[in-house]
């Protein structure tokens, strides 16, 4: 049974006595142990030595870390810390550090709408403009429904910035996401139609719950969120020089391998991120999905809850939480990743199971909350594998599918043959080796992430191949089709030199030829950036903001601008200013 709201409360996430060894078996946690009778907190540390041990690696005082908790039934099972929260101080982390939580921003961001919405100060499928007037017109009604499920279309903030000249070491600001909002001309899609992960969305989400509140959003989350659940070290933050005692640091390998780089993270910006909490407090929240002290029933179910297209077709995201699968039970969860910071959260409802990752630097929050999950599950890591087995391909095989293929924004994908292997390059310059299975797919490194698989012709030739990505919903599919990659002339490129002005950005581009290809320059960029030619007047980069370019042509063929398309942004329009002479 779960514990009483009073319980909860009066616990912190530091009073359960599973801590001791010996009182879980060793099989994992898939018996539920007793729990102790609920006392006062003696520390932020409960450590089950099962768990303890899949992160023993991170046990190190010279490099960052992690904090990692874990709740079932309302019952601490573990909380503690791994590594430094400061190499300078060499500060130890533990379930009290305060870190950047990136987008667990959203369930709040999203359980505060929720808030507002029970309280009958709006409707969901309220029009944006009635709060947020300043949002342009885009001949397309956006709700808030589309925010808060990724499906409004309109484009991402992070890449819109960048292509602005903005730098992450800048302070970020809510006002200038607003201007950058404002200065929009054209949505990636339809509202309704697509869904495509957006953190504007979020953000204008934090501004209509400051102008229906009259507070800010982060007084309103703390009045309304953080200090009914007695989380004391939660808080949105608007102001980069604010100083938070015992908050971890931000952290990169060095480019070398060797040594740690600081990674500054000035962001005044809230909704769609900002969140600043700890391990201990994330097990408020859980304890909040397990039995309710803020929002009813209905307001909990609801976060996770899939969205819908126009078509009725599910989208896997709601109110803030994807749904996802951790050894083989559904769970809502959500990741985050800004600077060197990463976290993750998952609730699995169906064994009142959470888990909370909070990182200092780089890791693979996935892999880690599985292999916790499982534990707990009673399984081994990486028990939950059901790749096909490997084949080896015949060289008619490996001949079938080498080739180019492009895909709708652009990307091409390269499939090559080296000896009796097969290697996938795509737009970043990544070069892997190829793992061919035995139902005909194919992928690079494991199935985890997703895989590839053929399309054939009636004769059996590959036309084109699908990227599929797996999902709780239902598989996310990409498809890119054979094609030609053509190598235009010299002449050819010299039609395309010149400058190129996007009245959305504000920003202006110059084009040169260079070796074959293009050469894209702006005053804001490090350096240019090469565009090598995939199909005709198509170019793509290895920049991972930059992604691909497309020649815009009137009735004559003459040049008029160029088309940009990147991750979460499409359509960008460059018009042409001049051309090279000029």
């Amino acid at each position: 049974m779960g514990m009483t709201r009073r319980a909860w409360l009066r616990l912190t996430a530091t009073g359960a006595a599973l801590a001791a060894a010996g009182q879980v078996p060793a099989a994992g946690l898939a018996v539920r142990a007793q729990a102790a009778t609920p006392s006062p907190p003696t520390g932020p540390e409960v450590r089950h030595p099962a768990i303890d041990g899949l992160f023993s690696r991170y046990r190190r005082s010279d490099a960052p870390g992690i904090a990692l908790a874990v709740v079932r039934d309302g019952e601490t099972l573990h909380l503690a810390g791994y590594g430094a929260a400061n190499l300078e101080s060499g500060e130890p982390i533990d379930g009290r550090t305060v870190f950047h939580a990136a987008s667990l921003a959203k369930q709040f961001t999203a359980f505060s709408i929720g808030l507002l919405e029970e309280d009958g100060a709006l409707g969901l499928d309220d029009d944006i403009h009635r709060y947020l007037p300043d949002v342009p017109d885009f001949g397309a009604r956006i709700t808030l429904r589309h925010l808060l499920h990724h499906t409004s279309g309109l484009r991402d903030q992070w890449p819109m910035l960048v292509l602005a000249g903005h730098d992450r070491r800048d302070v970020l600001t809510q006002a200038r996401i607003r201007k950058l909002v404002a200065a929009q001309r054209e949505l990636n899609f339809t509202p309704g139609t697509a869904h495509e992960y957006c953190n504007t969305g979020y953000t204008l989400l934090a501004e209509v719950v400051a102008r229906i509140s009259g507070q800010s959003f982060p007084e309103f989350a703390e009045q309304r969120i953080f200090r009914p659940l007695n989380m004391t070290r939660t808080f949105f933050c608007d102001d980069a020089g604010r100083i938070v005692r015992n908050s971890a640091a931000s952290y990169h390998r060095r480019d070398n391998g060797t040594g740690w780089r600081h990674v500054p993270l000035n962001y005044e910006t809230v909704g769609a991120t900002g969140l600043c909490t700890t391990a201990e407090d994330m097990l408020r929240w859980a304890g909040n999905f397990n039995e309710p002290v803020v929002g009813g029933v209905k307001l909990m179910r609801r976060l996770g809850q899939p969205g819908h297209l126009r078509d009725s077709h599910r989208v896997n995201y709601g109110h803030g939480l994807y749904r996802h699968r951790f050894a083989g039970h559904e769970a809502v969860y959500h990741r985050g990743r800004d600077a060197g910071f990463v976290a993750a959260f998952a609730w699995i409802p169906k064994l009142s199971l959470g888990v909370v990752l909070l990182a200092n630097t780089p890791v693979d929050q996935d892999e880690l909350t599985d292999a916790v999950t499982l534990y707990c599950c009673g399984q081994a890591a990486g028990g939950g594998s059901s790749e096909p087995l490997r084949s080896r391909p015949s060289p008619r095989q490996l001949s079938n599918l080498t080739g180019h293929y492009l895909g709708a924004d652009g990307h091409m994908l390269t499939l090559r043959r080296e000896g009796d292997g097969l290697w996938l390059s795509d737009r970043l310059g990544e070069d892997e080796p190829v793992t061919v299975r035995n139902d005909g797919s194919f992928d690079t490194g494991g199935r985890r992430r997703g895989y590839y698989r053929p399309c054939r012709n009636a004769s059996g030739r590959v036309t084109a191949i699908e990227e599929v990505r797996p999902d709780a919903v239902a598989p996310r599919v990409s498809t890119y089709q054979r094609a030609a990659r053509t190598r235009p002339s010299d002449d050819r490129l010299a039609e395309l030199a010149g400058l190129y002005h996007s009245a959305e950005l504000d920003c202006s581009y110059r084009l040169t030829v260079s070796d074959g290809g293009l050469l894209l320059d702006c005053r804001w960029l490090p350096r240019p950036e090469r565009f090598r030619p995939t199909v005709n007047d198509h170019f793509q980069t290895s920049h991972r903001v930059l992604a691909s370019m497309q020649v815009v042509r009137d009735q004559s063929g003459s040049v008029g601008g160029l088309l940009l398309h990147g991750h979460r942004y499409r359509n960008l329009r460059l018009d042409r200013v001049s051309e090279a002479a000029c």
